[in-house]
Formats: C-alpha cells, sequence, structure tokens
C-alpha cells in the first residue's frame, strides 16, 4: 500500500537538492501512521557526482531501511538497498545494481536468496526516488510526460505520467498554503502530490481518497 509514494525530501536551494537530515509523522485522512526518517547527502566516485538517499519508515508495524544512490546530473539511479520486516513478510533484503540496458535485483528472504534480471529500452528511476526529483524532471515545455519505475519488490517497469498541474492553495495541517501539483498515473491509480516553493513533499492524495500529510517534527539541518 504505502510503497510507490513513501518519499520525502528535505528542500532545494538553486539547482540542486539540499543535503541533511529530519523527521516527519506520517498521516493518514488526520491519524497518525508512523514515522519517516530520512538524510540526503553527496558523494563522490572518482569525478562522477553522486546523491545518496536513506530512508527509515515505521508505519503500522512495518519497517523500510532503504539508500538509493542516484547521479547528480540526471537523477539516473546507480544502486539501491532496501531491507523489510512486516508482519506479513517477515524479514527481506533487496539489493539492485542499474546499467544502461538492465537491472540486477538480487533478493533475500529467511528461505533463501535468488537474482533476476529485468531488461529495459528507455531511461528508469529507482521506485525510491520518484517524489524526490519529481519537480526537477524535465518536461521540455510540455504539461506532461511519461516515465519508467521500477518495482524491484515486483521486478517490473512501470509506466507513469506525469502531468504539471500549477500551483494551487491547499489545506495542510490546518493552515492554508500554496503548492505546486504534479497528478500521476500508474497501473489505474491516481496519485495527486503537493510540493512547498522550496520543492518539498507536503501532501498527497491516493485516488482523491486518502489524504497523506507529512508533519515535521524536527527542523532538520541542510549541509551544504
Amino acid at each position: 500500500m504505502w510503497n510507490l509514494l513513501l518519499t520525502v525530501l528535505l528542500g532545494t536551494n538553486g539547482g540542486g537538492l539540499a543535503t541533511g537530515e529530519k523527521v516527519y509523522d506520517f498521516y493518514v485522512s488526520g491519524q497518525k501512521k508512523g514515522e519517516i526518517k530520512y538524510v540526503v547527502d553527496t558523494l563522490r566516485e572518482g569525478d562522477t557526482l553522486l546523491y545518496r538517499f536513506t530512508s527509515l519508515t515505521l508505519l503500522e508495524g512495518d519497517t523500510v531501511d532503504s539508500t538509493v544512490v542516484i547521479f547528480r546530473n540526471d537523477f539516473t539511479p546507480v544502486s539501491s538497498e532496501k531491507h523489510l520486516n512486516t508482519p506479513q513478510t517477515g524479514k527481506m533484503t533487496l539489493k539492485v545494481t542499474y546499467k544502461p540496458d538492465k537491472a540486477t535485483i538480487n533478493l533475500e528472504t529467511a528461505s533463501g536468496s535468488k537474482e533476476m534480471d529485468v531488461k529495459y529500452k528507455d531511461r528508469v528511476y529507482d521506485n525510491e526516488e520518484i517524489t524526490l526529483i519529481l519537480p526537477y524532471l524535465n518536461f521540455g515545455g510540455k504539461d506532461q510526460i511519461e516515465i519508467r519505475d521500477l518495482s524491484s519488490f515486483s521486478g517490473t517497469v512501470v509506466k507513469i505520467k506525469v502531468k504539471r498541474k500549477g500551483q494551487e492553495e491547499i489545506d495542510l495541517n490546518g493552515e492554508k498554503a500554496k503548492a505546486e501539483r504534479y497528478d500521476l498515473k500508474f497501473l489505474g491509480k491516481s496519485v495527486s502530490v503537493y510540493y512547498d516553493p522550496e520543492k518539498r513533499c507536503m501532501v498527497y492524495y491516493l485516488d482523491k481518497t486518502q489524504k497523506i500529510e507529512m508533519k515535521s517534527r524536527t527542523p532538520g539541518k541542510e549541509v551544504r
């Protein structure tokens, strides 16, 4: 249920993502369901500049600890690793290594491990980075584009239509706030995501029925 859009980003000044950490309480339709702690930092491998996004999500008995590394110039993923512990699945580890034409997924569970390759022709993004990069995507002067998301859980590439809707006024934690809206459609589902002026994800709606709010618990520390 929570898989695609649990990512929250810290914000930005200028053209790049800001680095630092923050903790959010996670509310669904006004009810607290858990918390998310996340960190964005930068890496360098030779002349290659990278972002590393780490998040720890605790929701209704589920724990998801994930790390995704992406290129700083175009947000193409390099690798990701997810550790899950849920009452339904038990402990699982998913490791993904990305190449230009395929991703190699390694799944480890209590019953053993298996590996599979997912091939693709067009650029894909890692599932965990979608809302992180959404406001920075190049629309090429259009209002709508299509991107591809790799779901490491199912080993499939999902097409997502992204429409930029412009600025709206929304209710955020009982107060009115201006936000930039993006609509996503995938697998028969619709999601509206709202960002503040510094491109931080504030709230989103799942199929227009469930309102998801991120309430900051800590002020966060940005490191440039």
